[in-house]
C-alpha cells in the first residue's frame, strides 16, 4: 500500500513539473509569436510616467495662476494707494504759497555755464467733457518766457506712456521736447517738471 503512494505521488510530481514547463513553454511561445509584447509594456510604463508628470505639472500651473491672482490683487490695491497719495499731495501742494503750478512747453533748453534754464511757452490742457478726449488744450497766445532751473530739479517724462517716469536732468536736458508739460516753481525756479498726457 505505501509503495503505490509513493509511485503515485511520483507519478503526480512528474505531471505538474511537466505542466509547469508546458506553461513557462507556452508563455515563451506567446511572447515569440506576438512581437512587440515587450514594447508594449515599456510604452505602458512610459504613458504611465507621463500621467504622473502631467499630474504634478498641473499642480504646479494651479500654483502659480493663485500666485498671480493674488499678486494682481495686491498690485491693484498698491496703485490705487499710490494713486491717492499723488492725489492728496496734489491738493496739498495747490495750497502752499510758495509753490506755482503751470503748464507750457519746453520750447529750447539753455545753459549758462553751470546754470539751466527753460524757455517756456505757457498753455494748458483743461477738462471739457463736451470734448471726444475729455479735455482742450488752452494755448491763447503764444508767449515765451525764460526761467531759472533748479539744480535739484526732478524731471519726469512720459516716452511714449501713460504715466510719466523719472529722466535724469542730463539726460533731459539732451533731447528735445514737444509734449505739453506741468511746471512747479518756488521763489521763480522750476523745481520739478511731468509731462502731462494728453488723451
Amino acid at each position: 500500500m505505501g509503495k503505490k503512494v509513493v509511485s503515485l505521488m511520483a507519478i503526480l510530481l512528474l505531471l505538474l513539473t511537466g505542466c509547469t514547463k508546458d506553461s513557462a513553454t507556452s508563455e515563451e511561445k506567446v511572447r515569440a509569436e506576438t512581437p512587440g509584447m515587450e514594447d508594449l509594456e515599456a510604452v505602458k510604463e512610459e504613458v504611465k510616467k507621463l500621467e504622473e508628470e502631467l499630474i504634478e505639472k498641473d499642480s504646479a500651473i494651479k500654483e502659480l495662476q493663485d500666485s498671480v491672482e493674488s499678486m494682481k490683487t495686491s498690485h491693484l490695491d498698491r496703485i490705487v494707494e499710490l494713486e491717492n497719495k499723488v492725489h492728496m499731495q496734489e491738493v496739498l501742494l495747490a495750497h502752499l504759497p510758495t509753490i506755482v503750478h503751470k503748464q507750457g512747453y519746453i520750447k529750447e533748453i539753455k545753459r549758462d555755464g553751470t546754470q539751466l534754464f527753460f524757455v517756456i511757452d505757457y498753455a494748458a490742457w483743461e477738462q471739457d467733457p463736451s470734448a471726444p478726449n475729455g479735455g482742450k488744450l488752452v494755448n491763447e497766445k503764444e508767449e515765451q518766457e525764460l526761467i531759472v532751473v533748479s539744480e535739484s530739479i526732478a524731471a519726469y517724462v512720459l516716452n511714449g506712456a501713460a504715466v510719466p517716469v523719472y529722466e535724469p536732468i542730463e539726460v533731459f536736458e539732451e533731447k528735445s521736447h514737444s509734449g505739453l508739460f506741468n511746471l512747479y516753481l518756488v521763489e521763480g525756479e522750476i523745481v520739478l517738471i511731468s509731462e502731462q498726457y494728453l488723451p
